[in-house]
């Protein structure tokens, strides 16, 4: 028929090979990613796994007297405690899936968004024991200073990657880290919150020493804004929380919570208690549930149990900032340290406070206490970690795939023949060069070079007719040019020559 294509048909036996091929290649590329995940991962996942489940256990215990009197009955703390581990574990999930490259995008547009949450909370929010901090929605809490820690992180992360080569430019690196940082701590101030505050700056310094900012320009700029801390920490009811200097001072007013505390850390002794037979239940230590939740694990685990918590800690710590070190690129390595550093830095300052070696700043203990919005913005951030995590192993996977394949070929190439490597790292350039420099000179000193010097003396015995390449042969050794030259039959000579001449050098 005119106009008409003639097409193969492939039998139903190759389109269900094909089929089983692509299934298999599948399934081959899913274990490979599953294999190609650093152990840091598994780390990072399983610490805030544990913490998460110690935290569940420890509001249950203290808060079952709280929730029966407050609330008839004795899960009610509990039971939003698990219900914000259930939507954390959902956003872990989000960020890790999503990636960090994708939320670098909306750094911008969540440092705005937490901006106008902090100016709105001075006007609108809840005033609790003298500070409007809290939005107080139906089911639970916001706290927009929590959701400024992680926006400050990444907005910095993303300026400070994208401006990596002006480093030595203070006005281009330096100055609107600052001034967005400034603007976000004096709204955190105005509340009032100065831990959060001091935690803020120092996470921030971190990055920018590891982003590799002036140390001459950040030595002083930090004079000026620490004296404005100290100043600020000196003055007003913050000049209260000194008294952890001093416990047995004013231990029924400002130190009342730092004796509570003190005294259920004693009372655990190496072993603790046991579950749920503390005694800062009943009301002989403050926020117990919050603030105070590590005095509570001291009491019931004992010393054992703290040092075990503390160890974890620093578990998490070690694991995320070796994502940092192992990070694709330089935004996932600043986010990864600030995250790290701020989690590391919280739990830190929470554990001094109950162990009466820091002022009270009112921090939660990371993934143990109970709370809404620092649960909920933490579990996020650990998503990200993982995501950072993930990419910078996929990477570095990459990079000795392709190591290895450049020496198979190196090893597979022809002793004869021209072969051109080009090795994706710079590391591994001078082993591929040494080889094919080598396969020339080894042919020419075989070949040419040998059978000149050798041929004229067989030559003698066999054939009279080649008697006359002795001398060319004598004179390559006597190094005589002009007699090379006369004779055009004495060609192999001069080449002799002039192979084994550099040799001899």
């Amino acid at each position: 028929m005119k106009g008409a294509t003639l097409t193969r048909r492939r039998p139903d036996s190759e389109k269900s090979q094909l089929r089983a091929k692509r299934t298999s290649v599948r399934r081959t590329r899913k274990q490979v990613a599953r294999a190609q995940i650093p152990m840091a991962f598994w780390v990072i996942l399983a610490t805030v796994g544990i913490l998460c489940l110690l935290g569940l256990i420890m509001v249950l215990s203290v808060t079952t007297v709280k929730s029966t009197y407050e609330h008839d009955t004795a899960g009610y703390f509990f039971n939003k405690q698990a219900v914000y581990l259930c939507i954390g574990s959902v956003l872990m999930f989000v960020g890790f899936k999503f990636g960090y490259r994708r939320i670098a995008v909306f750094a911008p547009a969540a440092m705005a968004v937490s901006l106008v949450l902090l100016v709105a909370v001075l006007f609108l929010g809840d005033k609790v024991n003298g500070s409007r901090r809290w939005f107080d929605i139906s089911f639970f809490n916001v706290q927009p200073s929590e959701i400024a820690k992680l926006a400050v992180i990444l907005w910095a992360s993303r300026l400070l990657a994208s401006r990596s080569r002006e480093m030595d430019d203070w006005r281009r690196t330096i100055l609107p880290v600052g001034l967005g940082v400034g603007a976000t701590v004096s709204l955190i101030m105005l509340e009032p919150d100065l831990g959060t505050v001091v935690v803020l700056c120092f996470v921030v310094f971190v990055m920018l020493v590891v982003a590799g900012a002036r140390l001459d320009v950040l030595g002083a700029a930090t004079i000026p804004v620490g004296a404005i801390l100290a100043f600020v920490a000196l003055t007003g009811y913050h000049a209260d929380r000194w008294g952890f200097l001093n416990p047995t001072m004013h231990g029924d007013t400002t130190n009342y919570q730092l004796i509570g505390s003190l005294s259920s850390i004693s009372n655990g002794g190496w072993f603790g208690v046991g579950p749920g037979a503390s005694i800062a239940k009943w009301g002989f230590l403050p926020e117990a549930h919050t603030d105070a939740i590590f005095a509570v694990v001291a009491e019931e685990m004992g010393v054992i149990g703290a040092l075990s918590v503390i160890g974890l800690y620093v578990v998490l710590l070690g694991a995320g900032l070796r994502v940092a070190r192992e990070a694709a690129t330089e935004f996932g390595r600043l986010l990864a340290m600030g995250i790290s550093t701020l989690l590391a830095v919280q739990a830190f300052v929470n554990i001094g406070v109950a162990l009466g070696v820091l002022p009270n700043k009112g921090f939660t203990l990371p993934f143990v206490s109970y709370g809404g919005s620092s649960l909920l913005v933490m579990m996020f951030a650990v998503g990200l970690l993982l995501s950072i995590a993930r990419e910078g192993s996929t990477e570095k996977a990459r990079i000795r795939r392709r190591e290895s394949l450049a020496r198979q070929q190196a090893r597979r190439a022809p002793s004869r023949g021209r072969l051109v490597l080009v090795s994706p790292t710079r590391g591994r350039a001078a082993a591929p060069a040494r080889g094919v420099a080598k396969a020339p000179v080894r042919r020419s000193a075989t070949s040419p070079g040998r059978t000149a010097a050798k041929s004229p003396a067989r030559a003698a015995s066999k054939s009279p007719s080649r008697t006359a390449a002795k001398a060319p042969a004598r004179t390559a050794s006597k190094a005589t040019a002009r007699t090379a030259s006369k004779s055009p039959s004495r060609n192999a000579a001069p080449v002799a020559r002039q192979r084994t001449r550099p040799a001899g050098r």
